[in-house]
């Protein structure tokens, strides 16, 4: 389910939540690979969340109102919006 949903975003943003949630890139190490800066990683990992949520929910994903992460593991539409800098515990 994540990961069709992550085919849904712009190429930026599912290389950036790949290499941080899944490689365990740090915002560090992004933001070398990227050529950019801490703060433009954090903003587009914001942004690329908050573009998941929203074409998971338009997609017909609202009914009980979470996402199902890594097999058995959910995350409603609160926690990841809400996540910021880290996936909910409930998601590592």
């Amino acid at each position: 389910m994540l990961h069709e949903l992550l085919y849904t975003l712009e190429p930026q943003y599912r290389q950036s939540l790949l290499l941080v949630y899944e490689q365990g890139f740090t915002y560090e190490q992004l933001a070398a690979h990227q050529n950019t800066t801490v703060s433009a990683v954090k903003s587009k990992l914001h942004r690329a969340k908050n573009e998941a949520a929203l074409n998971g929910w338009r997609s017909g994903n609202d009914s009980g109102g979470s996402l199902r992460v890594k097999g058995s593991s959910s995350v409603s539409r609160a926690e990841w919006l809400e996540a910021g800098d880290k996936f909910p515990a409930s998601v590592a």
